[in-house]
């Protein structure tokens, strides 16, 4: 039996883990996906910014980015999501 030193257990996470992590909290958004998310945009600050140069199609914006072994989309649903979350000072 093979053992992982604690001080590989208690490695403090990238801010990119610490991103994927976080979106991965959402409701529909999993692990492929986040990963695929993360891969374009590495940082929370990062993907504001992105949404914030879209303008009015920021809610598109994540859409198109495919995920996982078969290519599938992020979707419209999830893209509209995360515009929200990151651009809105106020949610309902």
């Amino acid at each position: 039996m093979r053992v992982t030193p604690l001080i590989f257990l208690f490695q403090p996470l990238s801010v990119t883990m610490m991103f994927a992590k976080q979106l991965m909290q959402l409701n529909g958004l999993s692990g492929e996906k986040a990963e695929a998310i993360v891969k374009h945009y590495p940082t929370p600050s990062l993907l504001i910014d992105a949404f914030k140069a879209a303008g009015p199609s920021a809610n598109t914006l994540l859409a198109n980015i495919e995920f996982g072994k078969s290519k599938r989309k992020i979707g419209l649903s999830i893209s509209t999501l995360l515009a929200k979350l990151y651009t809105e000072s106020q949610l309902d």
